[in-house]
C-alpha cells in the first residue's frame, strides 16, 4: 500500500462531488503500469467504492504529456516458466481492477491529453466516457504486435466486443497502428474532443452532471451476430498474431469474465517465449537506444526525406565510427563547418538552404551514416544541390534501404539456393516458412515435423551475409535493428547478431514450449 501522498503516483483530488484521479509517477518521466502505480489505483478504487455515496463521479486524467504508456516492459522480460502461474494470477487480478472501475455505479471519465498506448488505452476503455485532448499530441492504440506481443489487460477482449471480429483485428490490433483523435473518434475508440485540457475537464463534469444511464460498459455475453461472425485475416510467421486471432475468435464465444482468463493464460504464454524477448529487445530497447542517440544530435522534429551518398569516399567518411563533422562533402560546404549544428547551413554553388543537416544511422536502422533533412520536397534547393554533387535522394521506409535490401537479397538467395539443392523443395518451403523467411503463415503449414537443422542452416547462412554486409556499423545492437527493422531478418531471432551468439538455444526452447503445450 502507498503511504507517503507526495510520492503517490495516483492524486486524490475533489472538488464538487466530482474526483480526479491524477496519474503523476514522481519516479518516472511518463507513466508505465508499475507496481507502485498499480498498487496506488487499487488503493484508489477501494476508495471509491467505500465513498460511493457522496460522490457523483470520476475522472480520470494525468499530469504528464502523455496519458499512459502502458505496462512494464522489463518485468515481462524477467518472466521465466517457472513463473508463469504466478504472472497469470497478477494479470487476472489487475483485469478484475479494471473492472471494479468499468462497474462503478457512478460515471468515469477518461480525459485524455496526449498518448494513450497499450496499456493505457486498456485503462481508458474501462471508463465510461472517453475525452481527447485535440492538441496534435493525442493519439490512442494497442501496438503490442510490433514488440511481438498482443493486448493482454482487456485490450483483445474489449476491442473485439467494441468494433466487431474483423474490424478490430484489421483495423487496430494485427496493425498496431496509432490513430490521431479525428481516427480514434471514427473507431468509437474516444467520444468527444476537446480543444483544450481545461475544456475537456468541463465537459467531463458535464457528461457526469448528466447523468448517463445506463453507463456505457463491456457487455458480459457478445452479441450473437458477433460470435458467429467470420473473419479472415494474415498473420504471415508472426506467432504472437496467430494467438491475438485464436484469443479473438474465441473470446466472443465465452462470458467476460472467462474471455478475460483465456487472454492471460494466452498471454502468459507467449510472454515466456523466448522468440516474444528478442522481439522486445530488438524492436523496443535496442531501437529506443538508437533513436536516443538519434535525437541527442539535434532537433527531434526533423522528417524524411534522407539521402543517401553513392561516392565511396563519402560513404567512408560517413562511416567513421564518431559522429564525424564533415566540412566538405563532394563539393558541398557546411556553412559552420559540422555537420551537427543544429542551425547548419549547406551550399552549392551559390545555392544556400537553410536547412537542418548532419550525419547519423537511419533510426529505423537502415544500417549506415545518411545525411537528413529538416523540410520536405522536391524543389528543396538543398536536395537539388546534393542530387547535383552525386548524391542520391532517397525516401527511405523500413526495409527499403540499401542495407535492407542486402538482407532481403541473401533471403531470397539462401532460400533458392537450398530449394535446388534439396531433395524436397516442399519441406524447404515449409521449414522457412516456420523459420519467419517467408510471409506465409506457421499455422498453414502440414507435412513432417520441423527440421530442426535446416532452420538453422538456412539462418545462419542469411545472418553471416547479413553481418558482413553490416560490417560499418558501430556494435551489434545496432546490426539486430538493422537486420529486423530495415533488412526483414526474422524478428523472432532478435536480429543477425542475437541468431549468431544465442540462436540455437533459443530455437531449442521454442520448439520445447510447443511440444510440451501439444502434449
Amino acid at each position: 500500500m502507498v503511504a507517503d501522498l507526495s510520492t503517490n503516483p495516483v492524486r486524490w483530488e475533489e472538488s464538487r462531488g466530482v474526483v480526479t484521479l491524477v496519474l503523476d509517477d514522481p519516479t518516472q518521466r511518463v507513466n508505465t503500469l508499475n507496481t507502485a502505480l498499480v498498487e496506488a489505483l487499487a488503493e484508489a478504487i477501494d476508495r471509491l467504492g467505500r465513498e460511493q455515496d457522496r460522490i457523483d463521479g470520476v475522472i480520470l486524467r494525468s499530469a504528464k504529456r502523455s496519458f499512459l504508456a502502458g505496462g512494464d516492459l522489463n518485468r515481462l522480460l524477467a518472466v521465466q516458466p517457472a513463473d508463469i502461474h504466478e504472472f497469470t494470477a497478477d494479470l487476472d487480478l489487475r483485469k478484475a481492477l479494471y473492472r471494479r472501475l468499468e462497474l462503478y455505479p457512478k460515471p468515469v471519465v477518461a480525459l485524455i491529453d496526449g498518448p494513450a498506448l497499450g496499456g493505457g488505452l486498456e485503462l481508458a476503455l474501462c471508463c465510461h466516457h472517453r475525452i481527447g485532448v485535440d492538441n496534435g499530441r493525442t493519439v490512442v492504440g494497442l501496438p503490442e504486435i510490433g514488440l511481438g506481443l498482443f493486448p493482454g489487460a482487456g485490450g483483445t477482449v474489449r476491442t473485439v466486443r467494441r468494433l466487431g471480429l474483423t474490424r478490430a483485428l484489421k483495423e487496430l490490433l494485427l496493425s498496431g497502428r496509432q490513430l490521431n483523435l479525428t481516427e480514434a473518434m471514427a473507431a468509437g475508440l474516444i467520444d468527444e474532443p476537446a480543444v483544450s485540457l481545461g475544456r475537456g475537464e468541463q465537459l467531463a463534469r458535464e457528461w457526469i452532471a448528466s447523468k448517463p444511464t445506463p453507463l456505457p460498459r463491456t457487455p458480459d455475453v457478445a452479441p450473437a451476430e458477433l460470435a458467429s461472425s467470420a473473419v479472415a485475416v494474415s498473420t504471415g510467421a508472426n506467432r504472437a498474431a496467430e494467438l491475438l486471432i485464436e484469443v479473438a475468435v474465441e473470446s466472443v464465444k465465452l462470458k467476460f469474465d472467462d474471455a478475460m482468463r483465456l487472454e492471460s493464460a494466452v498471454f502468459g504464454e507467449l510472454v515466456v517465449d523466448p522468440a516474444t524477448k528478442n522481439c522486445i529487445r530488438t524492436h523496443f530497447f535496442d531501437t529506443g537506444a538508437l533513436r536516443r542517440r538519434v535525437t541527442a544530435l539535434g532537433s527531434s522534429d526533423v522528417v524524411r526525406p534522407v539521402v543517401t551518398p553513392l561516392s565511396p569516399a563519402v560513404n567512408d567518411m560517413l562511416r567513421k565510427p564518431s559522429w564525424a563533422a564533415v566540412i566538405d562533402v563532394a563539393g558541398l560546404e557546411s556553412g559552420g563547418g559540422h555537420g551537427l549544428d543544429a542551425d547548419a547551413r549547406m551550399s552549392w554553388d551559390g545555392c544556400t538552404a537553410p536547412t537542418q543537416v548532419w550525419f547519423y544511422p537511419d533510426a529505423v536502422g537502415d544500417g549506415q551514416r545518411v545525411i537528413e533533412c529538416g523540410r520536405t520536397g522536391e524543389e528543396d534547393p538543398l536536395l537539388v544541390a546534393l542530387a547535383k554533387s552525386g548524391v542520391l535522394t532517397i525516401p527511405l521506409t523500413p526495409g527499403a534501404g540499401p542495407y535492407g535490401r542486402r538482407v532481403q537479397e541473401a533471403i531470397a538467395s539462401v532460400y533458392r539456393r537450398h530449394l535446388d539443392i534439396s531433395g524436397s523443395p516442399e519441406h524447404v518451403r515449409q521449414t522457412a516458412c516456420w523459420a519467419g523467411l517467408t510471409s506465409e503463415a506457421r499455422t498453414s503449414i502440414t507435412g513432417p515435423p520441423v527440421d530442426f537443422d535446416l532452420v538453422c542452416s538456412l539462418l545462419n547462412e542469411v545472418a553471416e551475409r547479413a553481418v558482413a554486409a553490416g560490417a560499418a556499423l558501430d556494435d551489434a545492437a545496432d546490426l539486430d535493428v538493422a537486420s529486423v527493422r530495415s533488412g526483414g531478418f526474422p524478428g523472432w531471432t532478435g536480429g543477425v547478431r542475437r541468431w549468431l551468439d544465442e540462436g540455437t538455444k533459443t530455437l531449442t526452447e521454442m520448439i520445447e514450449l510447443r511440444e510440451r503445450k501439444a502434449r
